[in-house]
């Protein structure tokens, strides 16, 4: 990876811009700091600004592991083009039906895990305590996202514990779900190819864009950055050693004076 804020990185964002490209965006880590409470994980407001303005030269895409109501609410106020949840799987037709098999999927892990029921103060299919079957994790909460499930565990006194525990959980559930880590966190897939991946190259075709910038930060937007599209310009926020996009933000909040790079290039090539 290289630095995004170089002459190279610069000059690859001026090629893009030149042709109008989609700005898909991840939502947590990457718009957003990541919070202890994934419900308060909020936009800024000169973030809210600049996605505004942004929408005024191209398409904009949000692109999370949300469940999509939720980021809906989140979201409230900015309008983005395309907003695409649960890892690229939800795109808001609740009639497919790899959805009602996706949600058959989780009902069984969640019965599985021995997930406790919903607080009587949390908000609706927001998340659950887990006790972890015979062992008790306080601080070990896991999101039910309907279609796919993650498993939280940065607010536990011991997560190396923790991740062992939730690890060996995961590991006997039936079926198998495919598992993606993060930062700190599990997250549970049903056994499909549907990724962020799979799902920027299927907005692109239906939208008959021909080039995408996307921006994410974890692991389940390698997805998009393992593609090495030579029509997508992938950054990711923070550097990694292991990571397959092509430049870096050094921290979230670089990511305001990234956008605000795009908006000028944009304005440039817009004359």
């Amino acid at each position: 990876m290289q630095p995004f804020f170089s002459k190279t990185g610069i000059a690859a964002l001026r090629e893009w811009c030149r042709q109008r490209p989609l700005f898909a965006l991840d939502y947590d880590g990457t718009l957003t700091t990541l919070a202890n409470d994934p419900r308060e994980a909020l936009l800024a407001a000169n973030i809210q600004t600049l996605v505004r303005r942004l929408r005024q030269y191209v398409p904009v895409a949000i692109l999370s592991g949300r469940h999509r109501p939720e980021l809906a609410t989140l979201l409230d106020g900015v309008d983005v083009d395309f907003m695409i949840g649960n890892h690229g799987l939800d795109w808001g037709d609740p009639t497919r039906p790899e959805l009602q098999r996706a949600q058959n999927l989780v009902n069984g892990w969640l019965e599985q895990l021995q997930v406790a029921p919903l607080p009587t103060v949390a908000p609706a299919g927001w998340s659950r305590r887990w006790s972890g079957g015979q062992v008790d994790l306080p601080g070990v909460w896991v999101e039910d996202k309907q279609y796919t499930l993650t498993l939280h565990y940065r607010n536990v006194a011991d997560p190396d514990q923790a991740l062992a525990a939730v690890t060996a959980a995961v590991a006997g559930l039936q079926p198998a779900p495919q598992v993606s880590g993060g930062k700190r966190v599990v997250n549970l897939f049903p056994d499909t190819e549907t990724n962020k991946g799979s799902a920027l190259l299927r907005l692109m075709a239906e939208q008959g864009v021909g080039r995408a910038i996307f921006f994410g930060d974890d692991d389940t937007d390698e997805a998009v950055f393992r593609l090495e599209h030579p029509d997508i310009l992938g950054i990711r926020v923070g550097w990694h050693p292991d990571s397959a996009a092509r430049f870096y933000l050094r921290r979230q909040r670089d990511m305001s004076k990234a956008l605000a790079y795009s908006l000028a290039c944009l304005r440039r090539f817009s004359r």
